[in-house]
C-alpha cells in the first residue's frame, strides 16, 4: 500500500520594503569599502624579496587597479 503525503508549503510574504532596504545596505556597505592598495615603496626588502619583486624584473602593474 502506497502512503501519500500531501505537503503544504508556506512562503511567507516579502515586505515591499526588502528591496530598498537591501538597496540602502548594498551602497552603504560600498561607501564604506576603500580599495586596498599594496604600496611597494613603504616595504621593507625581505618582504619584496619574498613576493618576488627583488628578482630583476619590474612589478606587474595591473591596469584595471588603476582606474
Amino acid at each position: 500500500m502506497d502512503c501519500l503525503t500531501i505537503e503544504q508549503t508556506y512562503e511567507p510574504k516579502r515586505s515591499r520594503f526588502v528591496p530598498l532596504l537591501t538597496r540602502i545596505g548594498d551602497a552603504l556597505l560600498r561607501v564604506g569599502r576603500s580599495p586596498v592598495r599594496l604600496d611597494l615603496e613603504c616595504l621593507p626588502d625581505h618582504i619584496k624579496r619574498d613576493l618576488g619583486f627583488l628578482d630583476g624584473r619590474e612589478p606587474h602593474y595591473d591596469l584595471d587597479l588603476l582606474r
